[in-house]
C-alpha cells in the first residue's frame, strides 16, 4: 500500500514536472516573439 501511494506521488511530480516544462518552453517562445515582433524597425 505505502508502496503504490509512493508510486502515485512520483507520478504526480513527473506530470507536474512535464505540465511545468512545457509551460516555460511556452513562455520562452511567447516572449521570443513578442521581442522579435515588437523590435521591427519601422
Amino acid at each position: 500500500m505505502t508502496e503504490h501511494l509512493a508510486m502515485k506521488e512520483s507520478f504526480q511530480d513527473a506530470h507536474f514536472l512535464t505540465f511545468a516544462s512545457e509551460n516555460a518552453l511556452l513562455l520562452i517562445a511567447w516572449s521570443n516573439y513578442k521581442q522579435i515582433f515588437f523590435s521591427i524597425p519601422d
